[in-house]
């Protein structure tokens, strides 16, 4: 499958801004659901977000899934979202995550958190404070990768 080019300039997308959410609100459009005229890159959501958490799993056969905290770390609070994959997720409770070789391994970036689901997470930056502006982003997925860069 070709990748599918997903903006924020396309007709009916989601807005992405400092706000705790907006991230999984995009993701939930560009990897499931689709928005306006563009289709689904064909992940999966096998477990419904919770609070600030998310969760997607890639399409195409593969067991790897994507693991979303969009409630940022530290004083940044909305303004970011930090992420990690895993091979398996098998429940997120409240941001606990149950399952199977997440990664980047904590000691294998230079950035990131040392203890839980959040371990290795890699940092998004959505937006420069918490605030309800919209933020220009730009995403290429298929069903078994993402790119997704953002404008803060």
């Amino acid at each position: 499958m070709a990748f599918i080019i997903y903006s924020s300039n396309d007709s009916g997308a989601p807005t992405l801004n400092g706000q705790t959410g907006s991230l999984l609100t995009v993701l939930d459009a560009i990897l499931v659901n689709g928005y306006g005229s563009k289709l689904p890159a064909g992940w999966t959501k096998p477990l419904p977000n919770t609070s600030s958490y998310g969760m997607y799993k890639m399409g195409a056969g593969s067991t790897a899934s994507l693991f979303v905290y969009d409630a940022g770390s530290g004083s940044a609070l909305g303004a970011e979202a930090i992420m990690t994959g895993w091979e398996v997720i098998t429940s997120m409770d409240g941001g606990t995550v149950t399952g199977s070789s997440p990664f980047p391994a904590y000691n294998q970036v230079s950035v990131g958190f040392g203890g839980g689901a959040l371990a290795g997470g890699v940092v998004l930056r959505k937006s420069t404070a918490p605030t309800a502006n919209a933020r220009t982003w730009l995403a290429f997925a298929d069903s078994s990768s993402m790119y997704f860069f953002t404008k803060p």
